[in-house]
Order: C-alpha cells, then structure tokens, then sequence
C-alpha cells in the first residue's frame, strides 16, 4: 500500500512539472528542442508540490522558498526548482529574475546541449532588452563559437556593439559575417550590410563604407540602394561624360525625379553633343 502511495506521488509531481514544463520557459527563439522529463526524487516531491501549489495561488514569496528548499537535490529536483522560480519570476514581470532562473536551469546540468542552446538564445535576447549589452554579446558569441546562432542572435550581438559605441568590433563581427558568406558563395543579409556600413561610417573609414555601399547595390539592385549610390557619386567631381552616365543611370533606376537634376541631365547631353537627349530631359523634367 506504501508503495503504491509513493507511486501515486511520484506520478502527480511528474505531472506537475510536466504541466509547469509546458507553459514555456522564456521566450521562443526559432524550432525548439523537447527537453526531457525530469524525475523529481522522492525526498523533494513533498516541497515542490507546494512550490506548485503556492505558485497557483500567487504566493510568490512561498513559492520561492519551496522552490530552493530541500536537501541532498538531484539535478532534476535542481532544474525543477528553477523552472518553479523562472514562473514566479514571469508572473511579477521581472525579468532580471527570470534570467537568473534560466541560468540556474543551464547550471543545474539536467538539460542537453541543444536545450541549453536554446536557453542560451533567450538569454541573449532578455539581456539586450535589459540594455545590459556586455552581457548580450557574451551570450551571443558563445552560441556563435559552438554553431549555435540563429539570425536574430547576429543581429542582437552586432546592435549590442552599436550600443556601446564599440564601432571597431562591430565593423570586426559584421566584416567577418559578410566575408565568411561570401567566401560559401552565398549572398549576406542586406541588414547585415547596412550594418557594416554604418559601423565603418562611424568607424570613420568612408572607402570601405564606400565599398560596402556597392555590395549592397550588387546583392539588393532596388530603386532604394541605387538611390543611396547615385547620390553618393553625386558629390564628387565629375566630368561631363561621367555626370551623363550618372543621369542616364538615375533615370533607369527611377531616381530621377527632382527638376535640378533633369536641368543637369540636359546640360550634360548638350555638352557632350547630344541636343536630342538633351531635349528629351528637359521636357521630361518639366512635365514631372
């Protein structure tokens, strides 16, 4: 009969934390791996079931002593208790103790690699939304070094080095990001290159801004990136076969719009002795 009443508890905590296991343990970061069932042990089914139960009644200071109470833990009881505390912590919206109770279920050592990842991957992201962009970076490379960064783990890393003013290793990440995938034959993310040039901008190194700025004319040809280019060799000394060029340009990629630059078309093509393209600029421009 004991024995049976023992199982009958082992059953009910399991279902317990089988049921608090599914309510999510942080935010979801792409596919997630199912980690496996703890095994609460028998000498702490007793004061995790009222960690439970203090948690379903919103006695939050309750639930936190229960959670941490105990003796003699197992990895899985050690893991449990922070999966009880990461709930108290998301009931109060507070987000430092939620990050504690994710750090606490990576050390509790229960979970697989790949579960630890993807808790790793939250922490990134809660440590950004704290502004505490150190500690977001450390994250973000950790994951990177063992391959395992989604997009959004680049993007929060390479923004943390934005924050920081960091602008040498943000050029130093995203050089290294562009260049790798490049070198695989594939084409970089565009706001990865709008990144990179905006670090080098910052960085004060304008050829390889420059340079970027191309890359990403050549890997997103829009009317929006030919735009950003155009204007830019706008600025520069041109001659008149050059500056014809950069009108005929503008005006296939539908960034001529604006009546000086019409005017300067015109002028162009009549210097170099082309009075009907001239023309045909002119009238074009004053009809828009």
């Amino acid at each position: 009969m004991r024995g049976n009443l023992r199982m009958a508890k082992a059953v009910l905590v399991s279902a317990m934390v089988v049921g608090a296991l599914a309510l999510g343990c942080g935010p979801a970061f792409g596919a997630q791996s199912r980690a496996p069932t703890p095994k609460v042990s028998e000498a702490n089914q007793k004061t995790l079931h009222e960690a439970q139960e203090a948690l379903r009644a919103k006695n939050y200071s309750v639930a936190v002593a229960k959670a941490i109470a105990g003796s003699n833990k197992t990895k899985d009881d050690v893991y449990v208790g922070y999966v009880f505390l990461f709930d108290v912590a998301r009931a109060q919206n507070d987000l430092s103790g939620q990050m504690k109770a994710l750090q606490g279920q990576i050390d509790s050592g229960f979970l697989p690699p790949a579960n630890q990842a993807e808790l790793y991957r939250a922490l990134t992201g809660m440590a950004y939304q704290q502004k505490d962009y150190h500690k977001a970076i450390d994250y973000g490379l950790q994951l990177i070094r063992g391959e395992d960064a989604n997009p959004e783990i680049y993007q929060w890393v390479g923004q943390a080095y934005f924050e920081l003013k960091d602008y040498k290793n943000a050029v130093r990440f995203f050089n290294s990001l562009v260049s790798e995938k490049e070198k695989r034959g594939r084409r970089p993310e565009r706001n990865e290159l709008v990144l990179l040039q905006a670090a080098y901008i910052k960085a004060g190194d304008k050829a390889a801004a420059q340079a970027t700025l191309e890359k990403i004319v050549r890997y997103y040809p829009d009317s929006t990136t030919w735009l950003a280019l155009l204007y830019d060799v706008k600025r520069e000394r041109l001659d008149p076969r050059q500056k014809l060029i950069l009108y005929r340009l503008m005006d296939a990629t539908g960034n001529l719009k604006l009546s000086q630059d019409f005017f300067a078309y015109a002028e162009a093509a009549l210097a170099l002795g082309l009075p009907g393209e001239s023309e045909k600029a002119l009238d074009t421009g004053l009809k828009a």
